[in-house]
């Protein structure tokens, strides 16, 4: 039997929709700038109702909060995220998502924070292909993201990221794939797909999916582990 495959490759970037120009008028964005101004100077027991009252704006000021997000300081970035994830906003999603291809891993990271609790307003592939991401920090906190879309897409995304040459990544992989495979019902996929990659990876790739393996506690998998105690490469 043949694990199930997504049509589109596990990590593919997709096109972004391209977003028309920001609406707010002029007078908004001051507006919005002095808010932000205000909620970074607040003390921290007044902070959370100031940003809960700039989460209700009109649309097109959340627009413009979003747009805001690789623009201004760590400090007002986070402001920015917290309001951004208060009541998710289809408009603040469509900006969000063209964010995820700045050249900064920072601002990559704070936008997949905030997507990650936008549900059925998120590009599913555009999450999945940020687990390709360069930064190790970044394909963690997509991880996070996807895990929650509990899909068959995702399954096969998370399969892959078990190989993550980076441990902390692997290992997230691992933990949501074992969630993920009980809800869907595939932990025989998940095992039988693992199996199939520890012969086609070496070093530390390979020592992740062992450790995903060991996570199933399958019998499918016993001869791997067989093969693995003899790699010297191990």
């Amino acid at each position: 039997r043949t694990p199930r495959t997504s049509k589109i490759p596990a990590g593919t970037l997709q096109p972004v929709e391209v977003v028309p120009p920001i609406s707010a008028s002029p007078d908004l964005r001051a507006k919005v700038d002095q808010q932000l101004q205000e909620i970074t100077d607040a003390e921290d027991h007044l902070r959370e109702g100031l940003i809960r009252k700039l989460a209700k704006s009109e649309p097109a000021v959340i627009e413009y909060i979003a747009d805001l997000i690789d623009r201004v300081d760590e400090g007002k970035r986070d402001w920015i995220s917290s309001t951004l994830s208060v009541d998710p906003s289809a408009a603040a999603s469509r900006v969000l998502h063209q964010k995820l291809q700045s050249k900064h891993a920072e601002i990559r990271i704070a936008v997949l924070r905030v997507l990650s609790v936008y549900g059925n307003l998120v590009s599913r592939p555009a999450l999945r292909g940020a687990l390709q991401d360069p930064d190790p920090v970044v394909r963690t906190t997509a991880l996070k993201a996807v895990e929650k879309l509990e899909d068959d897409d995702s399954f096969d995304a998370l399969v892959t990221a078990c190989g993550d040459p980076d441990s902390g990544v692997s290992g997230r992989a691992a933990v949501a794939l074992h969630a993920l495979s009980k809800k869907l019902d595939r932990t025989d996929d998940a095992v039988e797909a693992l199996n199939l990659m520890v012969d086609r990876r070496q070093g530390a790739e390979k020592a992740a999916i062992l450790s995903t393996l060991v996570r199933f506690a399958h019998k499918d998998s016993a001869l791997v582990f067989i093969a693995a105690v003899e790699d010297d490469h191990l």
